[in-house]
């Protein structure tokens, strides 16, 4: 027991941390966890993933109808698909060729590359955007469509002249 009181009485006289202390460990957390976010190992990876998603959704509205060859829209969706491709095949490039170097990385990081990945990332969930609303607009025309017909069959269930 007595070693217990002990512990106790070393821990109490433990000298507490300073306001300054706490707030520059604040700091160094605080540019540490900016850092990883803002890297462009980080953003690289999400912006490969966010092209992958963009691209099957892509996929899935020309397979569901919901983008068609004679669709006013597909070209320019097409040729943004491509451009958007290239654009990330890119960047993705240069971030993994200055990632060898610790150097190159670090200059990369304070040239602001992290903010083109950022504007890339916007580009791409701006492409899903505009593939969602044109899935959005068959889907409503579908069921335009399919009220309109319901009604005049139920009307000549209802009268038979």
């Amino acid at each position: 027991m007595s070693s217990f009181n002990e512990s106790l009485a070393v821990a109490a006289s433990a000298p507490t941390n300073t306001p300054v202390q706490t707030m520059l460990a604040m700091l160094v957390l605080g540019v540490t966890g900016t850092m990883y976010y803002a890297s462009p190992s980080r953003l690289t990876r999400v912006m490969v993933a966010a092209i992958a998603h963009a691209e099957k959704m892509y996929i899935d509205a020309l397979e569901s109808g919901a983008l068609s060859a004679t669709d006013v829209h597909i070209d320019d969706i097409a040729e943004k698909m491509s451009s958007l491709h290239t654009k990330v095949s890119e960047i993705r490039e240069t971030t993994l060729r200055n990632s060898l170097s610790h150097r190159a990385a670090f200059r990369q990081y304070l040239t602001g590359h992290a903010f083109a990945l950022v504007q890339c990332i916007w580009e791409v969930h701006d492409f899903q955007t505009r593939i969602e609303i044109l899935k959005e607009a068959q889907l409503r025309d579908i069921y335009a469509s399919s009220t309109a017909i319901r009604g005049v069959s139920l009307r000549r269930r209802r009268n038979p002249s």
